[in-house]
């Protein structure tokens, strides 16, 4: 004898034995069937949830992992330069055949005393 059919007479026994009037017997029936019904399932659903759960983890953990990686961003471009400012090209700039000359020093310096000038007076109107 095997336990499916030990199982399946026990069982139609407890629904003979179901007492009270008919609603209440169909009640009964119907709750005891779900019951079986669930008893049955219970391994293969506990099989499909723990497979659900670990999935769900596998899923979640690879979008974390994308969310946390560190994206490189290309290097900004560099700013602009300020207005005013003076543009070196090669005739202000030191090279082994360009030479400075007095009038090139004094030139450069009036610039860089008229932008100190303006700075001050910005500082100053600002405090």
């Amino acid at each position: 004898m095997d336990s499916s059919s030990k199982i399946s007479r026990i069982r139609s026994r407890e629904l003979e034995g179901l007492r009270g009037p008919t609603w209440l017997k169909a009640m009964q029936r119907v709750l005891l069937k779900c019951v079986y019904t669930s008893l049955d399932y219970a391994q293969t659903g506990l099989i499909a949830a723990v497979f659900f759960f670990k999935m769900m983890e596998w899923w979640y953990q690879s979008a974390e992992e994308r969310m946390s990686a560190p994206t490189v961003y290309p290097p900004p471009p560099p700013p602009p330069p300020p207005k005013g400012s003076v543009k070196l090209t090669k005739k202000n700039v030191a090279t082994p055949d360009n030479n400075f000359t007095a009038d090139t020093r004094i030139g450069t310096a009036a610039t860089i005393l008229s932008l100190l000038k303006a700075w001050l007076a910005n500082v100053y109107l600002i405090c």
